[in-house]
């Protein structure tokens, strides 16, 4: 696949995961004091986006003051994990995300 083919891919995954962060609960949204930092929101997903994931975390972090935690790799490294304190899922490929309903 060449990069041309890959931005919307891209693009459908960013304004996805922004979609959905900007629905966060208000209180998620609110900054916590100084000194107590803590997860907000956790995000899990594959590896291919996991770059793209963190940066776009880190902004939407630090304007809306929440923290939020990317944890990306082979499904089945986090799963489990996903399945017990996710706040969104994200993939690499519309076809992996129909895997997970």
């Amino acid at each position: 696949m060449n990069q041309k083919t890959n931005m919307p891919i891209l693009g459908i995954l960013f304004s996805t995961f922004f979609a959905i962060l900007l629905q966060a609960p208000a209180a998620a949204q609110q900054p916590e004091p100084v000194g107590k930092p803590h997860v907000s929101l956790r995000a899990y997903g594959a590896g291919g986006p996991a770059p793209a994931m963190r940066e776009a975390a880190q902004v939407f972090g630090k304007k809306k003051g929440v923290t939020v935690e990317i944890t990306a790799g082979p499904t089945p490294v986090w799963k489990t994990q996903a399945q017990q304190d996710a706040d969104l899922i994200f993939s690499g490929a519309e076809h992996m995300m129909t895997d997970f309903v």
